[in-house]
């Protein structure tokens, strides 16, 4: 919406524009008592006249260009971005097997925090995870699903924070809040370098925006929770007969004892 400081703005431009381009035509043609200049007087007025209208055509467009970028940057809203490669110029579509959407999208989100959790290594964990829940207030809860998690995922891991600006909707189906998208690439604005993530994570919990729930002191409520989840995935994606599958791997080496469980359902028909 346009601020009462851009409307202020916008009224004096209009003003401005309307007194120049209301220049009167005759006034260096004569002597404003009804008796006409020499013509070499006419002459000289109207090339004053001409120039003094070139005057004011390009303090119209300038005028006019500074109005609207005043109006403009309302309209527009800062983006963020967190991705482990460095150098980016722009922020190109993909489509990932394991997200909620199949098109081809750029994932953009007005929390900057939320994008530092983003930034990932995918031989850590082949697919994301970051294990967060968003309160309505902005807060991110990490909400640990095994034994020292938040380290094993963004200890010693670097990456980049890029910034974006333009006017992307938020994307409900992401299943992600705040999170926008775009179908065309979107271009960067700059970027902030992060040496560490789980550290720039840990300053988050001193400004009180970060709660860490440790898996150890999760409640029993929680654990029960964190088997129904893992053993859900491995039916979802078929797991035992999808060898290659990003979870395969980190699901038997974190969640060892869901993952027997499942195995021994699985041979049994009941999974």
């Amino acid at each position: 919406m346009e601020t009462s400081h851009n409307k202020r703005f916008s009224e004096m431009a209009v003003g401005v524009i309307a007194e120049n381009l209301l220049l009167p035509l005759t006034s260096f043609g004569s002597s404003g008592h009804g008796t006409p200049h020499p013509p070499h007087r006419q002459a000289v007025g109207r090339y004053l006249t001409y120039t003094l209208l070139l005057w004011d055509a390009l303090i119209f467009f300038l005028i006019l260009l500074t109005s609207l970028l005043f109006i403009n940057e309302d309209y527009f809203m800062e983006y963020y971005h967190g991705s482990s490669i460095m150098g980016l110029t722009e922020l190109k579509p993909y489509a990932s097997p394991y997200s909620n959407l199949q098109e081809q999208v750029v994932y953009i989100t007005t929390n900057k925090q939320l994008a530092l959790h983003y930034i990932w290594d995918y031989k850590r964990v082949g697919v994301k995870w970051p294990m967060l829940h968003i309160r309505d207030d902005g807060v991110l809860i990490f909400q640990e699903m095994f034994s020292g998690a938040l380290e094993f995922l963004y200890k010693g891991l670097s990456g980049c924070i890029y910034h974006c600006i333009g006017d992307y909707d938020i994307n409900p189906d992401s299943g992600v809040l705040t999170t926008a998208t775009s179908k065309d690439i979107v271009p960067i604005e700059d970027y902030e370098v992060v040496d560490d993530v789980y550290d720039k994570i840990r300053e988050y919990e001193k400004k009180g925006t970060f709660i860490y729930e440790i898996f150890e002191e999760r409640p029993e409520s929680a654990h029960s929770r964190i088997r129904e989840i893992i053993i859900n995935q491995i039916k979802r994606v078929d797991l035992f007969n999808n060898p290659e599958h990003a979870y395969n791997q980190f699901f038997q080496e974190k969640f060892t004892n869901y993952w027997k469980e499942a195995k021994i359902m699985f041979e049994q028909g009941s999974l």
